[in-house]
């Protein structure tokens, strides 16, 4: 079956530098990295974007668009560590390889 769109993988959680929560005043805020990628038949082609979240472990708020200075300079920090997977790139290999292979294939055949 022939199916493609968009998916979403989930990194591991970013919690080595909890700051404090400007809601709820614990130190619990922790960010989850999320990144979007194009796929085809379930196999991925390539990584679209990365999404940070900030989210406390108290009180369950995500800090998406907030305007605290502590949670943006987490949010920088993690968007320059988090580098996404390279097999998130592996069907830029695999299809056209199989493209190739299937071309060579019907070439020797004529």
């Amino acid at each position: 079956m022939f199916s493609f769109g968009t998916e979403i993988y989930r990194l591991n959680d970013f919690d080595r530098e909890m700051i404090q929560c400007p809601l709820c005043a614990e130190q619990s805020v922790f960010v989850h990295t999320q990144i979007s990628y194009f796929q085809i038949s379930d196999v991925p082609i390539y990584a679209k974007g990365k999404h940070i979240v900030p989210q406390c472990r108290s009180c369950n708020s995500q800090f998406r668009d907030a305007n605290f200075p502590e949670i943006e300079q987490l949010i920088k920090t993690v968007d320059e560590e988090v580098k996404k997977p390279w097999w998130l790139y592996l069907g830029t290999i695999v299809y056209p390889a199989a493209i190739l292979v299937a071309l060579l294939y019907w070439l020797s055949i004529q």
